[in-house]
């Protein structure tokens, strides 16, 4: 079996035996958590893409209807929406702290 399949199922199944756990009150665990998942995200969308797995035309409906932060001049992928979302989300919990 590919190296690659043998890390995704790998993944896949220590995700789901920590599915349900809760980060701290401060957010701190929720950064951390993001900026971890932000990783796993580039090599799933990067998978997604290669694999033309999601339709375009949906990918840019969803730009159009959620702006999300990455550059204009990006073409849309699924690594611009799902990191352009993981970024909004990490600037929202950011702006919780000031």
């Amino acid at each position: 079996m590919h190296p690659q399949i043998q890390a995704f199922q790998q993944a896949a199944a220590a995700m789901k035996n920590e599915r349900y756990w809760s980060y701290d009150e401060n957010g701190t665990d929720e950064r951390k958590f993001l900026a971890s998942l932000g990783e796993v995200l580039t090599e799933v969308a990067f998978q997604l893409d290669r694999h033309k797995i999601l339709d375009k035309a949906g990918l840019e409906a969803y730009r159009k209807a959620a702006p999300v932060s990455m550059p204009s001049f990006a073409e849309t992928s699924a690594e611009v929406i799902l990191l352009g979302a993981l970024q909004n989300r990490m600037e929202e919990l950011d702006g919780k702290d000031q």
